[in-house]
């Protein structure tokens, strides 16, 4: 566990926060917006590793937005992070994706 200052901008008169970063799983009922972000910031990123087709936002069993990893080839899940800040990450693989 870690602690880091919050580095956010903030208001004149405003006190800095901290913020705790945990190395285990913090994802519990994210928000679309949170999953959003995240997808925002490592999309182009994965989608540059070998077998990624395509980065995207679903909702899981639980109704939970989730950040989903389709892949067409299921051997690229080895080189790919398990979780991304502090989320899941969920992988499948649904093949190469085409125009129609």
């Amino acid at each position: 566990m870690t602690l880091v200052e919050d580095s956010r901008p903030r208001l004149s008169g405003q006190r800095r926060a901290a913020v705790l970063h945990t190395p285990y799983k913090i994802s519990a009922l994210a928000s679309h917006e949170q999953i959003r972000a995240i997808k925002d910031k490592y999309a182009q990123q994965l989608l540059g590793k070998r077998g990624v087709s395509g980065v995207g936002i679903e909702k899981n069993e639980s109704g939970e937005y989730e950040l989903v990893v389709h892949l067409d080839d299921p051997s690229a899940q080895t080189d790919l992070p398990k979780e991304l800040d502090g989320h899941a990450v969920r992988y499948v693989v649904s093949g190469r994706f085409r125009k129609l």
